[in-house]
């Protein structure tokens, strides 16, 4: 195995599992730039029993604790995330203590990110967070229950981190694998925009069929909860975003006439299906930068119907 492989092999010393690693040089997002406030928000209230598979880096902790999660899996394709997880895990791990946990990331991001890198971090920490609207939560790196938590769960050798690819069956079929020696199964799945539920291309339905098969080989069943984010099409909140914008522009109007067409053609998708996914947004705006987020929940058996459909359709 090679150098960088070799980060990844499992540790006598540490009670974080790694379960795969691919060996494969693929680089993608690193760094979040989703609102992971807003999706606390939307998910606040509900309550799970199982399993939690995140795709991208920790951030996504916050997330699986909320939830009620009883093993945690991190799963990347990007073998830079994976290893940043990891490491953030284990600084979990060997901290006495909550108050230790935030300043030694900060050290991680500043080594592995630069300085921009840290500075653009601790935006994300504040409720404004950057230009973007990406803002995290980190309760487990700032609440001494929360980091209670998610250590116990590290202890009794729940949490695990693997280089997986969401739509390829056999990668996935390791978490399902953990899931079950800790005597649970996959309930709920943060997919981040891997997978678009509201593109319905023929040259998507690969993809689609693969996500499908690779979270039941993860452990999944029909009731699992998938969670998902990405930016907005939804009219009514581009309106509302023109309303309020500093700017009236040709660029907002072009947006507001794309989200109507698009939403046209997710409710057409969607018809046959008794309720649409659920939809929470929210409008972050300044003087320079407007953006919009959203994101779908659904449970996979209607995801199964999502890709059935783009069959059909082919």
């Amino acid at each position: 195995m090679s150098e960088q492989g070799s980060i990844l092999e499992n540790n006598s010393t540490s009670k974080v599992l790694k379960l795969q690693y691919l060996n494969k040089d693929y680089r993608g997002w690193t760094t979040t730039n989703e609102d992971h406030l807003l999706l606390l928000e939307g998910l606040r209230g509900t309550k799970r029993k199982g399993g939690f598979f995140g795709v991208g880096e920790f951030q996504v902790i916050d997330v699986a604790l909320q939830l009620g999660a009883n093993a945690i899996v991190l799963g990347d394709l990007d073998k830079d995330a994976v290893i940043k997880n990891l490491e953030v895990l284990r600084i979990v791990e060997s901290s006495n203590s909550v108050d230790e946990v935030l300043p030694r990331i900060f050290d991680l991001i500043e080594k592995t990110e630069g300085a921009d890198g840290l500075q653009s971090f601790k935006e994300k920490l504040t409720n404004k967070g950057t230009h973007t609207g990406s803002r995290i939560r980190l309760s487990w790196a700032q609440s001494e229950p929360e980091y209670r938590r998610l250590k116990q769960l590290i202890n009794d050798g729940k949490v695990a981190v693997a280089q997986v690819d969401i739509t390829d069956p056999k990668t996935m079929s390791v978490v399902g694998k953990f899931f079950k020696s800790c005597g649970t199964s996959l309930d709920s799945a943060y997919l981040s925009n891997t997978i678009s539920f509201d593109k319905f291309e023929d040259k998507v339905l690969s993809l689609h069929k693969g996500a499908v098969k690779a979270l039941y080989a993860a452990g999944g069943d029909d009731n699992t909860l998938l969670i998902r984010s990405g930016n907005t099409s939804n009219p009514e909140v581009i309106r509302k975003v023109n309303e309020t914008s500093p700017i009236k522009s040709d660029k907002n109007r072009d947006y507001e006439q794309q989200a109507h067409e698009e939403i046209a053609e997710r409710k057409a998708h969607y018809g046959e299906i008794e309720t649409l996914p659920e939809l929470i947004e929210r409008v972050y705006s300044d003087s320079l930068f407007l953006y919009v987020f959203e994101f779908f929940k659904q449970n996979l058996r209607d995801y199964k119907k999502h890709t059935q459909g783009l069959q059909t359709k082919k």
